[in-house]
């Protein structure tokens, strides 16, 4: 509980104690479970002068102008650390995206010049014949249409990685040999 020495009333301050008017000037105290409070009093009618004009819009604008132009100015740099996060995000990208397509354009490059999958054919064919590599013709054929799966795969990874347009890459799935494993599991054909 607060108990109150000095009363305000019309513009003063009326100590109920000792029944003395004091001056507005003086310094109001209040004692509140032992502890002294120092009060700067503001006269009752000058409050009520300044609310009733007015006084206080101005100030409140200039501080509501202050936090909406520190509120902006949080929002704008969030903005730009946002804009940058993503040009550096965008820039890695588009590096990664230019070595995949170096990468996939030398791998499909040197599998072109490693993989012949029509001089296993024609060795197969020769050996066909023949009854006794009747086992080795036919895993002459599986290693003939592995390559050929491993080459048309290398050139989708090229197509994909070097062009957008998905219309280049439809005929080449297509060139799969129909009874490939390739085409048994994700039905090409």
């Amino acid at each position: 509980m607060i108990e109150q020495k000095r009363r305000f009333e019309n513009g003063c301050y009326k100590d109920y104690e000792t029944g003395q008017i004091l001056d507005q000037k003086r310094k109001v105290e209040m004692v509140s479970n032992g502890h002294s409070l120092q009060i700067v009093p503001i006269p009752l009618l000058t409050v009520e002068l300044l609310l009733n004009n007015k006084q206080f819009e101005p100030a409140k604008r200039l501080v509501e102008e202050a936090n909406i132009d520190r509120q902006s100015k949080k929002l704008y740099s969030s903005w730009t650390s946002r804009e940058e996060q993503l040009d550096s995000e965008i820039w890695k990208r588009e590096a990664l995206e230019q070595k995949m397509q170096k990468l996939v354009e030398q791998f499909t490059h040197s599998l072109g010049n490693v993989i012949f999958p029509d001089t296993i054919y024609q060795v197969a064919e020769r050996l066909k014949n023949n009854p006794e590599c009747r086992k080795d013709v036919l895993l002459l054929h599986e290693a003939y249409h592995s390559e050929i799966i491993i080459k048309l795969q290398g050139e989708l990874l090229r197509q994909r990685y070097t062009n957008t347009n998905p219309e280049k890459i439809s005929p080449i799935y297509q060139e799969l040999p129909p009874n490939s494993e390739f085409c048994r599991k994700h039905q090409v054909h």
